[in-house]
């Protein structure tokens, strides 16, 4: 396992005196550990932090080369090679693995040997501290001393074979460009609650923000940041801190045998980097939580899990894509907020979302919340998918969902028929528009 500032030291306190001999008495005391504790790697390239695994080579693993990787083949657990096999799209299960779907990393032999008690392969970040307290984790900075080198910061990977535990004050990041991967193969990804009014860093990011444009506070650039990728078997729980690219960076999130859960604090809101004298580099603030991808243009938003999917503090971006084996719910105060939206369940949809552009329902019964579009339409299947409350609404808008709805046939406002795969006539959509006169009668405007 690895720890990084995370849980407690025993320290012997030898002040106290005994009265008769004036010798100190030991007392134990436990402390926290440093929460300033982590990882900065400098300079362009790939940095990568490994705990309890060892790389899976494909050609090496693909015994008879038929370009497939069978259970057999396979240096992992049933259980494992299972959650590789198209997780999202169960009907695609094939009992093979091609190249694109087999991991990079399986556990080591130390981990599959080990007890559960041990820890062995989970990776610990800072679980203590106080507000003030600028927490420590993994991160990438630019190359600020090789000029001859690239200024792009390192892509950073890190994976464990067990959880990756983010604590109250954790992050895995890249702060001047740089892609992250934060993986777990048969654990869970989960972020703690930081203390209240805690601003700086923490959870998972990336940005872009130039170390030359000195120490006030500013918004991060608005294109240079990363991707993030964060894959995990079990949940995947944002908890009080976030999944953040705040440079234009796409997010891709997939849970291959349980559920993401959004996080538990306020919306994400106010982005903005400093430079920090007391860490010595570039750090990010942010209030809230939650899952957010910004820049210009927003980053894309690609959520899947097999089984729920729960929108928590909030899900921001460009197009946002959820894809849930069971329910999409809301426990939290956030809302999906996108270019483009689309959803996906075989359970039901809760929640209040709204988009730019169109939002689409591939399935699942909407229950709960509301759905709405400021130029484009609402359209699926589900009771409370008929909110097209937009005063830019045109004729050919109208004239496309008088047309989509005289294909499908039936006008039932519930129900999914063909869009999810079950049985039975194909059910068309309800769907309301507004619309207002044209003040231009050429261009529409």
């Amino acid at each position: 396992s690895a720890s990084f500032g995370s849980g407690s030291r025993t320290l012997i306190d030898t002040q106290t005196k005994d009265p008769q001999t004036g010798a100190p008495i030991p007392i134990a005391v436990d402390v926290p550990n440093d929460p300033r504790s982590g990882i900065i790697v400098s300079g362009p390239g790939t940095a990568a932090v490994l705990v309890g695994v060892v790389p899976f080579v494909f050609a090496d693993a693909d015994a008879n080369h038929d370009g497939f990787i069978t259970a057999n083949e396979f240096s992992g657990s049933q259980q494992l090679f299972d959650s590789y096999d198209s997780p999202f799209q169960p009907k695609l299960k094939d009992n093979k693995l091609s190249p694109s779907e087999a991991p990079s990393f399986v556990p080591s032999a130390t981990f599959d040997n080990a007890k559960p008690a041990d820890h062995v392969g989970e990776l610990r970040l800072p679980d203590v501290g106080s507000a003030g307290t600028t927490a420590g984790g993994i991160e990438t900075v630019g190359n600020n001393v090789a000029t001859s080198l690239p200024a792009q910061g390192a892509r950073l990977t890190v994976v464990a074979a067990g959880d990756v535990l983010l604590g109250s004050r954790g992050s895995i990041g890249t702060l001047e460009g740089g892609d992250v991967t934060v993986a777990s193969l048969t654990g869970a990804v989960r972020g703690g609650v930081p203390p209240a009014g805690t601003i700086d860093q923490r959870g998972i990011f990336s940005l872009y923000a130039s170390p030359t444009s000195g120490a006030s506070t500013r918004p991060a650039e608005p294109t240079g940041g990363g991707d993030i990728l964060v894959d995990a078997y079990g949940d995947i729980d944002v908890g009080g801190l976030a999944i953040a690219a705040l440079s234009g960076g796409d997010i891709t999130v997939g849970s291959r045998a349980a559920s993401f859960k959004g996080g538990v604090s306020s919306p994400f809101a106010d982005p903005s980097v400093r430079f920090d004298p007391q860490a010595n580099l570039v750090v990010a603030s942010f209030e809230g939580g939650g899952l957010n991808a910004s820049g210009d243009p927003k980053g894309d938003v690609t959520i899947k899990a097999v089984k729920d999917i729960d929108i928590g503090a909030g899900i921001t971006g460009g197009n946002i894509n959820l894809g849930a084996g069971g329910n999409i719910t809301s426990s939290g105060s956030g809302a999906i907020a996108g270019s483009t939206v689309t959803l996906g369940a075989a359970g039901t949809i809760t929640g209040n979302v709204s988009a730019v552009g169109a939002v689409t329902v591939t399935g699942g019964t909407v229950t709960g919340g509301s759905m709405s579009s400021s130029t484009g339409l609402v359209t699926g299947a589900g009771s409370g998918v008929g909110s097209n409350a937009g005063g830019s609404k045109t004729s050919a808008d109208t004239n496309l969902a008088s047309q989509q709805m005289a294909q499908n046939g039936s006008l039932s406002g519930s129900g999914l028929g063909d869009a999810a795969g079950a049985g039975g006539p194909r059910q068309g959509v309800r769907i309301d528009v507004s619309s207002q006169p044209c003040k231009n009668r050429v261009t529409c405007d």
